[in-house]
C-alpha cells in the first residue's frame, strides 16, 4: 500500500533545487517528514513573489490522489540556508558543513558517530582530538555538542596525501532524541557506484540530481581559509546545480537511496565532473563503523567480539558441525573470489551477501551455504581445473586475509535474515561478474544492482 504522505514528500524532494517550477514551488526551500496531524512540513521563503495570499493546508499526492495535510514554515535567512543538520568545531572553527550520516561502531560498545567531511570539523591546522563540536539546525531548533573523534587528512601535518577526506564526531547515546531522529535523512544502504550512475546530493536543497562521471586525483582547497592537500581516486561527479559553501559532507545517494559518498566540493577545472565526493566504502573502513540505516535503532545491545569458528585448513566438507561448515565453505569461497579486491573486506563481502541470497531464496543453485558455494560452474574458485582450488583448501586462519574472510563469513551466516538484507552491499544481488571479462549473456536480461570493485552485481537473473 502507498503511502501518500511519502509519496508526496519523494515527488517534492525531486523538484528542490531545480529552477523552472511553477507558482508558489519556486518559493519552496525544503521538506521535512513530521508527525502528528500534519505529515509533512514544508519551509517557504516568505519574500518570493510567486506566493499566494493564502497556501493550502491540504496537497494532493499525485500517485494517490489521497490529501495529504501539510504545515508550511517561513524559512527565513539561516532556515533558508540550511535545513539540514550541520557540523561545526566550536573550539577551531574553518566553517560548518552538512551532516553526511550516522555511524556505530563496530567495537562492543556500540558508539555513535556523525561523519561529514574531514576539512569540516578539522580544517583548521590546530584542530585537535576531543575539540568541542556541535551539530546545529535553525528550524526545527537543533544544538548537539560531541567531540571531536578523528579525521582525514590531517592538515596539522606534512604528509596532506588522504584517499577520502571525512571526520568522526563522537555523540552521547541520549544526544539523538526521537525529535532529531525523525529530521534526518537514514539511507538504505551504502554501495560503490560506476561511472554513470544516477545519483542524487542531500543539500540545502535537499535533493540535487546527479550523475557520476569516474574517478579523480587531484588538488583540493577547502577550508576558510583554504588549505590544500591531494586526495587520490575519489568519485568525481556532475551535480545539476552547483554546490557552495556549506555543503561539505552532505551525503551522496543513489537512486535506491543507498549512501555513496561524502561531499567534498568543487572539482578542479577541466575535469569531467564539477564536485568531488569520498567514497564511504573507504570512510566506513578507516572508521571500523557500520551506517545507522533507516527503521534500525539508535542503540543496540552491547555487542561482544564473534568467537573464531573451529576450523582446519582442510576442504570443508571435513568440518562435521553443519554452521562450522558453512562458515568455513563460505570463507574460502569468498577468499578465493574476492581477496584480491582493491578493498578486500568490502569484495569478500559483496561475495558472501550473493552466496547468502541464493541460500535464502533455494532454487536451482541450491538451498544451503554449502550447495550454493559447492554447486558445479558457479564459483570459478572451486573449478577443478583452477589453480585457486588447491590454494582455498590449503589456506588456514594463520593467513591474514583468510582470517578475514573468516570473520566476515561467521558475522553473515549468524546474522538474521532482516538484519543480513539492510547489511546487504549489493542490492539483493543473486549473480556477479568480473569487469575484466566479457559480459556473460544473461547480464542482458538481468537489473543492475552496483559495482563493488571489480565486480558487477545483478539480480533478476532469467
Amino acid at each position: 500500500m502507498v503511502d501518500p504522505a511519502a509519496s508526496l514528500y519523494r515527488t517534492l524532494s525531486v523538484g528542490l533545487g531545480q529552477s523552472g517550477s511553477p507558482g508558489p514551488w519556486s518559493a519552496l526551500r525544503w521538506v521535512q517528514r513530521a508527525n502528528g496531524s500534519a505529515p509533512l512540513r514544508l519551509g517557504f521563503d516568505p519574500d518570493a513573489a510567486c506566493l499566494g495570499d493564502r497556501l493550502p493546508a491540504h496537497l494532493v499526492d499525485p500517485a494517490s490522489r489521497a490529501r495529504v495535510p501539510v504545515q508550511w514554515v517561513e524559512s527565513r535567512a539561516a532556515a533558508r540556508a540550511h535545513g539540514w543538520l550541520r557540523p561545526e568545531n566550536l573550539d577551531h572553527s574553518s566553517g560548518h558543513g552538512t551532516l553526511g550520516a550516522i555511524m556505530r561502531s563496530r567495537s562492543p560498545d556500540a558508539s555513535l558517530f556523525a561523519v561529514t567531511a574531514g576539512h569540516v570539523l578539522a580544517g583548521d591546522p590546530l584542530a585537535r582530538f576531543g575539540n568541542r563540536v556541535a551539530l546545529r539546525q535553525a528550524f526545527p531548533p537543533v544544538d548537539i555538542e560531541g567531540t571531536l573523534a578523528d579525521w582525514s587528512p590531517d592538515l596539522g601535518s606534512r604528509d596532506r596525501d588522504a584517499l577520502f577526506d571525512a571526520s568522526r564526531m563522537a555523540l552521547a547515546p541520549q544526544a539523538l532524541d526521537g525529535g532529531v531522529v525523525d529530521q534526518m535523512a537514514w539511507p538504505l544502504g551504502w554501495a560503490d557506484a560506476p561511472v554513470g550512475t544516477r545519483v542524487f546530493l542531500l543539500t540545502r536543497h535537499h535533493r540535487m540530481p546527479a550523475r557520476v562521471t569516474g574517478r579523480i586525483s587531484s588538488a583540493v582547497d577547502a577550508g576558510d581559509p583554504p588549505q590544500r592537500y591531494f586526495l587520490h581516486d575519489v568519485i568525481s561527479y556532475q551535480v545539476d546545480s552547483d554546490p557552495v559553501g556549506g555543503d561539505s559532507g552532505a551525503p551522496l545517494w543513489d537512486e535506491s537511496e543507498r549512501l555513496i559518498g561524502l561531499h567534498v566540493g568543487a572539482a578542479p577545472p577541466g575535469s569531467d565532473g564539477n564536485a568531488v565526493a569520498s567514497p564511504i566504502g573507504r570512510v566506513l573502513d578507516w572508521s571500523g563503523c557500520d551506517l545507522v540505516l533507516r527503521n534500525e535503532p539508535l542503540q543496540t545491545e552491547s555487542r561482544q567480539p564473534l568467537p573464531a569458528p573451529a576450523v582446519r585448513p582442510a576442504a570443508p566438507a571435513g568440518i562435521a558441525d553443519g554452521s562450522s561448515r558453512a562458515i568455513d565453505t563460505l570463507a574460502r569461497t569468498v577468499w578465493g573470489e574476492a581477496r584480491g579486491e582493491p578493498d578486500a573486506d568490502a569484495g569478500m563481502r559483496a561475495v558472501a551477501h550473493v552466496v547468502l541470497n541464493r541460500r535464502d531464496h533455494p532454487g536451482w543453485w541450491g538451498g544451503t551455504v554449502e550447495d550454493v558455494c559447492l554447486k558445479p560452474w558457479q564459483f570459478s574458485c572451486w573449478n577443478e581445473n583452477d589453480p585457486n582450488r588447491v590454494k582455498l583448501l590449503a589456506v588456514g586462519p594463520g593467513d591474514a586475509s583468510f582470517a578475514l574472510a573468516l570473520g566476515i563469513a561467521g558475522q553473515l551466516v549468524r546474522m538474521a535474515t532482516s538484519e543480513r538484507v539492510r547489511a546487504d552491499t549489493t542490492g539483493g544481488a543473486t549473480h556477479y561478474y568480473a569487469r575484466s571479462i566479457q559480459a556473460p549473456a544473461w547480464a542482458a536480461r538481468a537489473t543492475f544492482t552496483v559495482r563493488i570493485g571489480n565486480h558487477l552485481f545483478y539480480r533478476d537473473v532469467a
